[in-house]
């Protein structure tokens, strides 16, 4: 008998078609490399973990990238009031 899954049906679909559309247009706009960059490899072994219902897969991208994304969200924030703190997001 097949265990049962973990991962809703409707979450797998809905994120794939997010990616579906992510991807075609990074492609476009960024070209391939734009994919070497942490944020963008995790979204893609995400998607990977969601479909297998992977644990590891999917907790890895989460810890992984959560201090580096946290670092460019206060950059950026910090960015807007006019005090840069690192210059990560000078190109927004």
């Amino acid at each position: 008998m097949p265990a049962a899954r973990r991962i809703p049906l409707w979450l797998k679909l809905a994120y794939t078609a997010f990616m579906a559309v992510l991807v075609p247009i990074y492609l476009r706009n960024y070209g391939p490399t734009n994919f070497l960059y942490f944020c963008d490899v995790a979204l893609i072994i995400t998607l990977v973990g969601i479909w297998i219902e992977s644990p590891l897969l999917v907790s890895m991208c989460a810890v992984g990238i959560i201090a580096s994304q946290t670092l460019w969200v206060i950059d950026f924030l910090s960015h807007l009031i006019g005090h840069p703190l690192t210059g990560l997001t000078d190109y927004m």
